[in-house]
């Protein structure tokens, strides 16, 4: 198209429809003069007519949108006629849909050029099977371990142990580093898994030096638990290699619960949150859902195996979390659950809730808005 107000030369292909690959080995015949007709329909209705547009998207140097020839959307027109297909994904973002769905299911009742063969029993059986496939795709996996938590650094960050095999493989490395080696006080690197005592117990761990500080103490973290502590080289030892990582890995896993947002330890009502979440998970049998992996962090539903309790669904009912925006279908079902949950928290102003919505900053929109683009030009 040729657009004067802008003196320029486009490509614009028309949203929403499609039509049959000229190129597809497998066309037949009709489909192949649906094509010419469509063509010459195009040519007779567009060609060095001044048309009106609009652009709902670009790719490349093609932008996208919807064609107005004497106030008629092109593509409308092309789906009455038989000479289009509706591209599905496209349509949910299309204004005036449907519209785009009378205009080809007339061309199906008339059985118009692509719609020649057109069985409605047929096409039944492929939307119902269509349906059957994206409602498989669309289904939560669910990826279930018993887990315990070892360590709440508030309810948005926390670390659990896997129960099982490894489990046991811990619990007999712990009562050979609980064994006294009579070795000397050492000086660790920065990064180094040492032999670690913990101050509250004076039981030794595994710990990773995270840095020494200024007083010649040194900050770890103890592997095995998430829980990290101050201390100075006297509680500290050489780890024997018969008891590093390559031997058994690190059980603390870092975690984060998914589809929730509660509020930082800093936060107003962080504490509340994070006394919370300790009071539904600590020393008990917890069953988690792994639905995603940041990084190195499991992103977790958590269930209460002796009390049933949904502990995602408790901190967004109790007004200590809202629910955080997803992207895609998976996740729905449980998504409408805990909205569900949210409403309550919201109609008692519990919590966060207090004074009316704190607000969502940090959540991304699902679909970007785009700016509009109008304009005439000549075809």
């Amino acid at each position: 198209m040729y657009v004067p107000k802008e003196n320029c030369l486009i490509n614009f292909t028309l949203s929403a429809i499609k039509f049959p690959r000229s190129d597809d080995p497998n066309i037949q015949d009709f489909q192949t003069k649906a094509i010419e007709a469509a063509n010459a329909f195009t040519y007779d209705r567009c060609l060095h007519h001044d048309v009106e547009f609009d652009v709902a998207d670009q790719v490349g140097q093609n932008f996208i949108g919807n064609l107005y020839v004497d106030k008629e959307n092109l593509a409308i027109l092309l789906l009455h006629e038989g000479l289009a297909e509706i591209n599905r994904p496209a349509l949910r973002f299309t204004q005036g849909s449907t519209d785009y769905v009378i205009a080809e299911d007339a061309a199906k009742k008339a059985r118009k050029h692509l719609w020649k063969n057109y069985d409605p029993k047929v096409e039944e059986e492929r939307r119902a099977r269509r349906q059957q496939e994206a409602e498989e795709r669309n289904k939560p996996k669910q990826d279930l371990i018993d887990v315990i938590v070892t360590e709440i650094v508030d309810a948005t960050k926390f670390y659990v142990q896997r129960v099982g095999q490894e489990g046991e493989k811990l619990e007999e490395l712990m009562k050979n580093l609980a064994i006294d080696d009579k070795s000397e006080p050492y000086q660790p690197s920065v990064g180094e898994v040492v032999k670690a005592q913990f101050t509250a117990d004076d039981a030794w761990y595994r710990g990773r030096v995270l840095e020494k500080t200024p007083e010649g103490e040194y900050k770890v973290v103890y592997i095995d638990y998430g829980n990290s502590e101050v201390i100075p080289s006297a509680r500290i030892r050489k780890l024997d290699p018969a008891y590093s990582e390559k031997a058994l890995r690190g059980q603390a896993i870092e975690s984060r619960l998914a589809f929730i947002v509660p509020p930082k330890l800093d936060d107003e009502f962080g504490l509340d949150a994070a006394e919370y979440f300790r009071e539904l998970v600590w020393g008990k049998n917890i069953l988690a859902n792994i639905e995603a992996f940041d990084n190195d962090t499991l992103v977790l539903t958590l269930g209460d195996k002796d009390s049933k309790v949904h502990i995602n669904a408790a901190l967004v009912r109790s007004g200590l979390a809202r629910v955080e925006k997803v992207r895609g279908r998976q996740h729905q079902h449980v998504i409408e659950k805990l909205r569900e949950e949210e409403d309550i928290a919201r109609s008692a102003h519990a919590y966060i809730w207090e004074y009316g919505d704190p607000g969502s900053d940090e959540d991304e929109e699902l679909m970007p808005k785009k700016k509009p683009v109008t304009g005439k030009g000549k075809q």
